[in-house]
């Protein structure tokens, strides 16, 4: 019964909660070559201090929770978006709009600046400026085998601000090496085959379990799993605000599950 009930929290929890996303937002198609800047990304964001202004971005999505620790808590109250400028008095601008990306390889122009490194990434459409252009701010990054911290902002023109950065992350296929995600994937795949395997041996020796589908460690639990998957679901559905639940019934077609 506690399996059952663990079974059901934790699948509610999946559900509620869900894993962090951080290949799916970072990747690019720039060229027609592929990149994984996952490697770059940081929940609490990169900070530069320029003198004059000090900067917090974030590679790809939005520069929320952690990113607007300390003094750039006063920027939670703006629109969400890549990067913020916070002026000495305390003003903070939004640079950039996290759904208006453009990219450009070598030579090629990104909203109107050359792109000088191997990829660039820029986010237009942030807070206006004097003069009508709004902030934006552009990602140079060169492929590079040092892996450097990025460079301070340089505003290359009225509200345009590029940050150079060289990392293997730019390099053609990105990043080498493992990502998270799939080390998640290959650690939880190796504990089932641990557990499937040591529990069939650990029941053939000492209970007399021959081997089979009986000799599967908990089995009956197995067998009850769908059910569990589908109480799981309407226990995470049933916790779901009514707006939340409405909007998806609208947006897809939903039916009520009993």
């Amino acid at each position: 019964r506690m399996l059952r009930l663990g079974a059901v929290l934790l699948f509610a929890i999946c559900l509620v909660h869900g894993p962090e996303s951080t290949r799916a937002d970072c990747t690019f198609d720039v060229g027609g070559n592929y990149y994984d800047l996952s490697s770059l990304s940081r929940r609490d964001g990169y900070t530069a201090d320029t003198g004059g202004y000090m900067y917090r971005f974030v590679v790809c999505g939005d520069c929320t929770g952690d990113c607007l620790a300390d003094k750039f808590g006063v920027c939670s109250a703006r629109p969400p978006a890549p990067a913020f400028q916070l002026e000495t008095g305390g003003v903070c601008n939004n640079v950039g709009n996290i759904n208006e990306v453009v990219t450009a390889v070598n030579g090629e122009s990104v909203i109107g600046i050359p792109c000088s490194s191997d990829i660039c990434i820029a986010y237009p459409g942030g807070e206006g400026c004097p003069g009508g252009k709004s902030r934006s701010i552009i990602f140079m990054l060169s492929c590079d085998s040092s892996d450097s911290d990025p460079g301070f902002p340089e505003e290359v023109d009225s509200c345009q601000y590029v940050i150079r950065w060289n990392t293997q992350a730019a390099c053609v296929g990105g990043a080498s090496g493992i990502s998270r995600g799939w080390i998640f994937i290959i650690v939880f795949f190796c504990a089932i085959a641990v557990y499937l395997v040591g529990g069939c041996v650990y029941r053939n020796k000492q209970e007399g379990v021959p081997y089979g589908l009986e000799a599967i460690p908990h089995v009956e639990f197995w067998r009850d799993f769908p059910a569990l998957v589908k109480e799981g679901a309407l226990f995470a559905w049933s916790k779901l605000p009514p707006a939340i639940t409405d909007r998806l019934r609208a947006a897809g077609g939903y039916s009520n599950v009993t």
